[in-house]
């Protein structure tokens, strides 16, 4: 009569299998150039990705930041004395100069992207070569990552001002805009939950390391995930939610304090993109009826262009927009935000240089 093998052989024996299976799946995966791994923010922050985009919103953090400097999605952020990603240039604007300020979110900051080619310093470099080369061109980056409209608005009061520009662009993005502050520290709050789950990070340590679990994952989510967002803007912008009434009314105090200065002014807004999902279809684009929403609100006062990327992208696939496993654009969306931006704004530097 045989004795049973020890417990320790039929697991060994069981999981080498599925163990060879996994590897070669992984091998398989990552010789077809299939699936990404994330460029993790872990040497610099241990909390999760979406944590760290909050936590360049606080003053602390990024102080700390233009102490240190930090690596976010595997690019070098270094950042100003007030907390801005760019230059901190003289508050008298001199003689003859064009300032231009473009305040907004991430998507204006340039998350994941080298400063080079953020949409702003693209605008920067083709407007001064439009001049010849003339360097009294300033596009300002009052990028602030996480921030709604309220939060918008103060950058324009509080720093922007100071520094007296010609124009100014607001850069309106739809999954930020109407998110009032207590939903943005809830997401804080519910990361750093799971940032302290032993489980939850060895799953997310797999996921982001492993080409086929991110492949097969991020196929398995995508569709759940793009019904949840779907849901989730469609709630935050129903006619009566608080955060669209907030970010409504600090628009309209946005383009009122800018009229009243005799400030122009281009509003455009960046539609909602998500890497886990197909919220990427610019010729069936499901948040339309809110784009025009908005776009009412701002035409509603006279001297104000508006700007839907969504009708400027369609010829595009939003597959290709996005940084690899991350929401934001990568440089080929901001180098055609850019684009797009250029004649309206190259317009209104040639009132100013030509009055």
């Amino acid at each position: 009569m045989h004795s049973r093998p020890p417990a320790w052989k039929t697991v060994l024996y069981s999981a080498l299998p599925v163990t060879i299976l996994f590897f070669a799946c992984e091998l398989i995966t990552r010789l077809l150039g299939l699936g990404v791994t994330y460029e993790s923010d872990r040497t610099i922050w241990p909390e999760e990705s979406e944590y760290v985009k909050t936590y360049l919103v606080s003053p602390d953090g990024r102080k700390s930041l233009y102490r240190d400097g930090a690596i976010v999605l595997g690019t070098n952020v270094r950042l100003n004395e007030l907390g801005f990603r760019d230059w901190l240039y003289k508050k008298e604007n001199p003689t003859g100069s064009i300032r231009i300020a473009a305040i907004g979110d991430s998507f204006t900051f340039g998350y994941g992207l080298p400063r080079e080619d953020t949409w702003t310093e693209r605008l920067s470099v083709s407007l001064k070569e439009s001049q010849n080369g003339d360097q009294s061109i300033q596009v300002m980056n009052f990028g602030l990552p996480g921030g709604n409209t309220t939060d918008e608005l103060q950058v324009l009061i509080e720093h922007a001002w100071k520094f007296n520009p010609d124009i100014v662009i607001l850069g309106y993005t739809l999954r930020n805009d109407a998110r009032t502050r207590s939903q943005g520290m809830e997401i804080v709050r519910r990361n750093r939950e799971q940032s302290q789950s032993t489980t939850s990070s060895l799953v997310r340590t797999v996921y982001e390391n492993s080409h086929f679990v991110h492949y097969v994952g991020f196929r398995a989510m995508r569709w759940r995930r793009r019904q949840l967002l779907i849901d989730a803007i469609e709630r935050q912008y129903e006619p009566t939610a608080p955060g669209f009434l907030e970010s409504m009314e600090s628009l309209r105090k946005f383009i009122g304090r800018c009229l009243e200065r005799r400030i122009d002014l281009v509003v455009t807004i960046f539609p909602a993109l998500h890497r886990d999902t197909k919220l990427n279809d610019f010729t069936n684009y499901d948040f339309s009826h809110i784009h025009r929403r908005i776009r009412d609100e701002v035409e509603a006062f006279d001297g104000v262009t508006f700007i839907d990327l969504v009708s400027e992208l369609d010829d595009l696939n939003g597959e290709v927009l996005w940084l690899p496993g991350d929401g934001h654009p990568n440089s080929l969306y901001a180098k055609r935000i850019a684009e797009i931006l250029y004649p309206v704004v190259h317009d209104r530097v040639r009132r100013h240089v030509m009055p």
